[in-house]
């Protein structure tokens, strides 16, 4: 969720929900209004698309499914370009309650 508070620039008490608009707007390939909507500069903008797609793959419900730090700081860096989204299981749920 840390890397869709640093594409949002705050922080987001249901991560969950700003984590499903991103993933609608990816679906539909209007991942540019979300950035938009963030503020990116224009300068920023792939970064930020590349940023998002992490993002998407960090939240994979089962750890197989994310990729690891190396291959996170990889993309981040332009070393590889993170693969295709599909759905992120995170998101096929509703968000949960924290326990008291």
């Amino acid at each position: 969720m840390l890397l869709f508070e640093i594409l949002s620039r705050k922080k987001w008490e249901d991560g969950n929900s700003f984590a499903k608009q991103v993933w609608e707007k990816y679906q539909s390939k209007k991942l540019d209004e979300i950035i938009r909507d963030c503020g990116i500069e224009k300068g920023d903008e792939e970064k930020a698309k590349t940023l998002s797609i992490v993002a998407l793959l960090c939240i994979e419900e089962m750890a197989t499914d994310r990729p690891s730090m190396n291959e996170v700081v990889n993309i981040l860096t332009d070393v590889l370009r993170p693969k295709e989204q599909q759905n992120p299981s995170s998101i096929k749920k509703e968000p949960q309650k924290p326990h008291l």
